[in-house]
């Protein structure tokens, strides 16, 4: 088992050490709104191009792509950790 819940919640107390810079913007643009009047968001189109030109260069140290999905970056962290626990189980 991995402990995503717990290492989510550390990235968002200290983003700095984990190379985060948001923890509560979005790099992709709002698309829309649904029947609540909450944002939409289309990741099909959400692009490294469409991020950059969304919030600048440095859109890859955002925690969230979306209202839902991680970032590059963050689909990273999440893998390293993975990795980890299997190297401290002798399993990698």
């Amino acid at each position: 088992m991995v402990d995503f819940y717990g290492a989510f919640n550390q990235w968002l107390a200290s983003p700095a050490a984990f190379g985060l810079t948001n923890t509560t913007g979005t790099a992709c643009p709002i698309t829309g709104t649904d029947a609540q009047g909450l944002p939409t968001y289309s990741i099909l189109t959400c692009t490294e191009a469409v991020a950059a030109a969304n919030v600048g260069p440095n859109w890859n140290t955002y925690v969230f792509s979306d209202n839902f999905h991680g970032t590059p970056r963050t689909n990273a962290l999440m893998g390293d950790l993975v990795k980890d626990v299997l190297r401290a189980r002798g399993w990698w």
